[in-house]
């Protein structure tokens, strides 16, 4: 059975999420050139076929990508993307830690993602990469800290290295 088929029929809790992609996706083609058009189709894929924290990251470098220089489009963009990962959110083991996580999270990427392009003038191709460079390392740290926590890797436990005698 693959993901698709194991969330179908949607809950009632993925279909804010649905519409939070779309109303990203929406305000992506509406910002943009006609490139924007495969940059939100690959969002509503990503949100389909894998998650949502992943769709919400490709969000964020689409957003920066598109360049987009009303405020309006900005706060829809950032808007569907709270709310799908808000909806996500909701459905985790604890979900008002998670809920909190994503109050925090989502207005501060986005928050800083629009100072760097209208306030401090950095180039959108460096905030895309680091924008990118920061959701890899919050991703590899969650990662680690869910190998410890299922017990895989201890603590204490030396990392091994190879000897070269």
């Amino acid at each position: 059975m693959t993901r698709v088929e194991e969330r179908w029929p949607p809950s009632a809790r993925s279909v804010p999420g649905a519409l939070g992609i779309g109303v990203a996706a929406v305000a992506i083609v509406w910002s943009g050139p006609l490139w924007a058009t495969l940059a939100a189709f690959a969002l509503g894929c990503i949100y389909v076929v894998g998650t949502a924290p992943l769709a919400v990251a490709f969000g964020q470098v689409a957003l920066v990508a598109v360049g987009p220089t009303q405020p309006g489009i900005v706060a829809a963009v950032e808007a569907g993307l709270f709310l799908s990962l808000l909806a996500a959110a909701l459905t985790s083991s604890n979900p008002r830690a998670a809920a909190a996580t994503v109050a925090v999270a989502v207005p501060l990427f986005g928050g800083l993602t629009w100072l760097a392009l209208t306030a401090w003038q950095v180039d959108p191709t460096a905030v895309a990469l680091v924008l990118g460079c920061g959701f890899a390392t919050a991703a590899y740290l969650l990662h680690r800290y869910l190998l410890v926590t299922v017990g895989i890797v201890s603590r204490d436990q030396p990392q091994s290295s190879p000897t070269h005698e």
